[in-house]
């Protein structure tokens, strides 16, 4: 089972998002895991240097803050189904294009904090996970002290997410394992005969 943090890709190969001042004050865009509702959709800028000669590219999933990810329609189409199982798709325009920021609404006590690597400001640069905490089957999920959203394909049942992203051709989506871990659990309630009834596939 391997634990993927999905990204946007790095700001020096594509172009991303910028909100404005006020947008940044009201704190619309930083998603801690609740559910959100938007009466109007946010108007969200491109940033692009002034010099067209240096203008980047659109990806397919853009940056705009930490744990903000925003996927343009063609993302939507391809992972939406997926994603929206663990989080919402709201709605904001773009570029003059409807776009979508995901909210992952999912929210797991995983991360070790005695077994994580951190920075010398003490804030945790690559989480450990506790493997009888992370849930089992492909699961999109925020930790509740991370505000990145990370995807948790188990191998037992296919990289599921990930393959779905290389399919349709996405652009700009960046995927790091953050750890791989072993299936070692002791199952009280589960066995290989009564999987299906505690929710597995």
């Amino acid at each position: 089972m391997s634990i993927w943090e999905l990204k946007a890709a790095s700001p020096d190969q594509f172009a991303p998002l910028v909100p404005t001042d006020a947008q940044v004050n009201s704190g619309i865009f930083e998603f801690d895991g609740t559910p959100r509702v938007w009466r109007r959709r946010p108007t969200v800028a491109v940033f692009q240097e002034r010099s067209k000669k240096h203008h980047l590219p659109r990806g397919d999933a853009s940056l705009l803050l930490s744990g903000a990810l925003v996927l343009n329609q063609k993302a939507a189409d391809a992972l939406g189904p997926f994603l929206a199982q663990f989080g919402q798709l709201l709605e904001a325009r773009v570029d003059g294009a409807i776009e979508y920021f995901y909210n992952v609404t999912r929210l797991i006590d995983c991360i070790d904090p005695e077994r994580s690597e951190r920075r010398a400001s003490g804030a945790i640069a690559k989480p450990a996970f506790r493997p009888h905490a992370v849930p089992h089957g492909p699961t999109v999920f925020k930790d509740l002290g991370r505000r990145e959203p990370a995807s948790m394909p188990t191998m037992k049942h296919g990289n599921c997410s990930r393959s779905a992203s290389r399919r349709p051709s996405l652009v700009a989506f960046s995927w790091s394992r953050l750890e791989r871990l072993a299936l070692i659990e002791k199952r009280s309630a589960c066995d290989a005969d009564s999987e299906r009834s505690c929710g597995q596939p």
